[in-house]
């Protein structure tokens, strides 16, 4: 249908209708697919559409059965908790180094009383223990982004 094309920016309508017909030639829909629409402001909208073609008996195509929602507002915001994240544990990471490292001089520091190195090694325990949890979290991220590999053995 042509009128679908009207709320597809220019660039999404040529892969919009090879996917269509694939779908059609497969009789075979869709699952969670992403698709750019342009709303009728001219703004970017993004909706996850699920569809499956529709035949008569005479395998004619009569039309897609389906949904589609609007998912723009959940990918912003997946987006902006991914920058935050990034932010937080690359300007948490860089002043929790230098406090690691002042925390291991100062515990070879002989003048330090018995009980300022029990303070100093639980200090630098709870240091280790947050540069594992910004680690685990810069890991998530390059998880969730698909650049973390596992090597395999």
């Amino acid at each position: 249908n042509k009128d679908a094309l009207l709320f597809l920016f220019d660039s999404e309508q040529q892969p919009y209708l090879q996917g269509l017909n694939d779908c059609i030639e497969q009789k075979q829909g869709w699952r969670h697919r992403q698709l750019r629409w342009k709303h009728k402001d001219g703004s970017e909208r993004w909706l996850e559409s699920n569809a499956e073609p529709y035949f008569n008996e005479q395998q004619e195509l009569i039309g897609f059965r389906g949904s589609e929602r609007d998912i723009t507002e959940s990918l912003y915001n997946e987006k902006i908790k991914n920058e935050f994240m990034s932010v937080v544990s690359h300007e948490l990471r860089t002043p929790l180094t230098s406090i690691q490292g002042a925390l291991g001089l100062l515990q070879k520091n002989e003048q330090v009383s018995e009980d300022g190195k029990v303070l100093l090694t639980l200090a630098k325990r709870n240091s280790n223990r947050l540069v594992n949890l910004i680690n685990d979290l810069l890991d998530i991220q390059k998880f969730q982004f698909k650049k973390l590999s596992f090597p395999l053995r």
